[in-house]
């Protein structure tokens, strides 16, 4: 069980410390490496895979079928800026 907070930042930090790469700018300088998820030996204890629980091609439903907050959402979401990079900011 691992409890330190990584995010994507943390991932790219890590990949750039394997790869022997200095970091591309202070984000990645200052993020928290991932040393705690890694080891130096590899694991090949088997494991069962699971199969998908909601089928990959499921879309959502239209938001005339939705209602009570999953319908606030889904129209506040619609509402969002996303035709540009960062643009949902």
């Amino acid at each position: 069980m691992i409890s330190t907070d990584y995010n994507q930042t943390s991932m790219i930090r890590t990949i750039e410390q394997i790869l022997g790469l200095p970091p591309m700018n202070i984000m990645d300088a200052t993020a928290t490496p991932m040393f705690e998820v890694f080891t130096g030996e590899a694991d090949f204890t088997s494991y069962a895979a699971l199969k998908n629980q909601i089928p990959l091609d499921e879309m959502n439903p239209p938001v005339s079928a939705l209602s009570g907050s999953t319908k606030r959402y889904a129209l506040e979401s619609a509402q969002m800026a996303l035709k540009g990079i960062d643009a949902g900011d």
